[in-house]
């Protein structure tokens, strides 16, 4: 049971360090399940020699969920805001099976409030088959979403994708 490894902080070589909490892992566990940390400890890098990981973009509770994603293959459910950080963490450390897991919890809690902002999500992280599933769900909802206040933070975001929405609406 490698989460038991995790949660005993049994023979760890790494500390990861996310804001004021610190969390102890396996170097070895990391490189095999993220190309990101693998290149990481290949090279010289400062991790590797202060055996010490600063983290300054993903929260505490995220970062410890991917992690225990990582020792154990597990993922539970998350409201909409945890899944999004969770899959931007999944993304970074480039773990796939993770990221097409949060994409799945994603596209369940899709909504007309919350469209265009997952479609920025998956524009910002070049996932083509999250963005059309996303695109596929607008275009059915279009005047709903149209009327949003995420419409207009995605307006500001990428003009050029409203444009192409809004010529997909009138062509439909």
């Amino acid at each position: 049971n490698f989460k038991k490894l995790l949660d005993q902080v049994i023979g760890t070589d790494i500390t990861i360090h996310v804001g004021d909490v610190s969390m102890k892992a396996h170097k070895v566990i990391l490189r095999a399940r993220s190309p990101v940390f693998e290149k990481m400890f290949d090279h010289d890098t400062s991790e590797a020699v202060r055996n010490e990981i600063d983290v300054k973009d993903i929260r505490a509770p995220i970062m410890k969920e991917l992690l225990i994603f990582l020792y154990t293959g597990a993922i539970e459910n998350h409201d909409f805001d945890d899944a999004c950080d969770l899959y931007y963490a999944a993304d970074k450390y480039e773990v796939l099976s993770l990221r097409n897991a949060c994409a799945k919890d994603l596209l369940h809690h899709l909504q007309v409030n919350n469209a265009c902002q997952l479609l920025i999500l998956a524009t910002n992280h070049g996932d083509e088959s999250l963005k059309e599933k996303i695109l596929e769900y607008i275009m059915t909802n279009v005047k709903e979403i149209m009327a949003t206040k995420s419409f207009e933070e995605l307006a500001k975001y990428d003009a050029n994708l409203v444009v192409l929405l809004m010529r997909n609406a009138f062509l439909k």
